[in-house]
């Protein structure tokens, strides 16, 4: 779930730079902005405050993008180390379909990936080199491609397990029971196929996979608590046929529950 930034026309960068805010320095945009921008903390700590009531707090290694309408006032809890970049986008240009509200606010595994882009677009905006304008522009891409594909991707995953969240709750009651794939695709109002791809791309295993997930867990409890044979848990997690569950235990932990008591 790629954001596609193909159809952004950046008119130009108004400004760009590293800077330190601190208590003694004031920011505020009362009324609002008037660019957009990207900010990335390279430490340090600052509250944004927005007028329509938001708060958002940014800390070392993330990123915040902010719309031209928006409205606010940064205090900070440390010294706000960190990269800034403002600029324009030429109207014919699309919107950036990421943006929702004011603020965008990204706290990425990639942190060290935006702090070397953010630092070459400074780098070549202030050393005014030779087609420095052109190297800028092309930091300033890619970040914005790097930032609307996190965003999008995190949007994505939120309304995905929003949907899957009935067929989950589900499994977690019925675990113990057999059901198939039709009852849980049916909670989701999804196809079958459509169910089992989409649950499979946000929880990295399979519906089934994660109810044996649950059995093989209880079994393992019930087995280390030395209270239950293993025909007893077999039937506690939902076996009718010992044999089967001790095949299906030694092929997920490579040994047989007998074993596995003795550990």
């Amino acid at each position: 779930m790629l954001y596609n930034s193909l159809y952004i026309d950046i008119r130009r960068i108004t400004f760009a730079h590293k800077f330190v805010l601190n208590r003694t320095n004031i920011c505020n945009y009362p009324e609002s902005r008037k660019n957009y921008g990207f900010v990335y903390c390279i430490d340090g700590q600052a509250d944004y405050v927005f007028s329509s009531g938001e708060r958002c707090t940014v800390s070392r290694g993330q990123v915040i993008f902010l719309a031209p309408t928006a409205a606010y006032s940064i205090k900070t809890k440390k010294d706000f180390l960190h990269y800034t970049v403002n600029f324009e986008l030429h109207k014919k240009s699309s919107e950036l379909s990421f943006l929702d509200g004011e603020f965008c606010h990204l706290d990425t595994d990639n942190s060290e990936i935006y702090r070397h882009i953010f630092k070459n677009l400074i780098m070549h905006w202030q050393n005014k080199n030779s087609c420095f304008e052109m190297r800028a522009f092309a930091c300033l891409y890619e970040i914005i491609a790097h930032f609307g594909s996190e965003i999008c991707e995190q949007k994505y995953n939120a309304n995905t397990h929003k949907r899957m969240l009935p067929a989950k709750e589900y499994i977690d009651k019925n675990f113990l029971s057999q059901f198939d794939l039709n009852v849980l695709a049916n909670l989701t109002n999804m196809s079958t196929t459509n169910f089992r791809r989409e649950w499979t791309k946000l929880y990295g295993i399979s519906p089934m996979q994660y109810r044996d997930e649950m059995r093989l867990n209880y079994a393992k409890e019930y087995l280390l608590s030395g209270y239950y044979t293993v025909g007893e848990v077999s039937s506690k997690c939902g076996f009718s046929d010992v044999n089967y569950f001790i095949r299906f235990f030694k092929k997920h932990t490579g040994i047989s529950p007998r074993k596995f008591t003795k550990l």
